[in-house]
């Protein structure tokens, strides 16, 4: 713009415009490096093929002490203790044939591995996205804040069964 004695002025909108978009991008900037939820806490273990063999012991160890019912799929329900550790298993597009169900508010620890390619899980309502490598165990502080029924998606793309890779959380009051 120009003002009557041809000198340039400056475009007030326009500042303010850029200013903001500037903010907005060093708030998001900010936020990703300070890690978001500050209640999950995430460790990472390389794992060999004995140890993969001792998670998937203690995926079967988990189920079999913690059903307490079958869902409508005919799968159990799987309630852990709060506190204590929580083994999934991601693989050929799916986390285990069982229905996972932890307490509102309560802390666990998940134990997250792959045995053949990286995926991913995610539960957007819940806040928790993590990826899990393929020869190690992500091991992830949890605690869910709101009650309700969830999916657990793949987040990171495994595939062409990969939109069908869905489990279910359930979190009670």
């Amino acid at each position: 713009m120009s003002d009557s004695d041809g000198k340039e002025s400056l475009n007030y909108p326009l500042l303010l415009a850029t200013i903001v978009i500037i903010a907005i991008m060093v708030g998001a900037a900010t936020m990703k490096l300070l890690g978001g939820d500050p209640e999950t806490k995430v460790a990472k273990v390389k794992i060999t093929k004995e140890q993969l063999a001792d998670f998937t012991a203690h995926i079967d160890e988990m189920v079999a002490g913690y059903t307490v019912r079958v869902d409508e799929k005919g799968w159990p329900v799987v309630h852990p203790p709060a506190g204590s550790d929580v083994y999934i298993l991601a693989r050929a597009y799916n986390f285990g044939r069982f229905t996972l169900e932890l307490e509102k508010g309560k802390s666990y620890q998940l134990k997250l591995t792959s045995n053949e390619i990286r995926h991913g899980i995610a539960v957007r309502e819940l806040k928790l996205k993590e990826t899990i490598n393929l020869g190690e165990i992500r091991s992830v502080a949890f605690r869910p804040e709101k009650a309700g029924t969830f999916d657990m998606v793949c987040s990171e793309f495994c595939g062409y069964g990969h939109e069908s890779m869905v489990g279910r959380l359930i979190v009670t009051e």
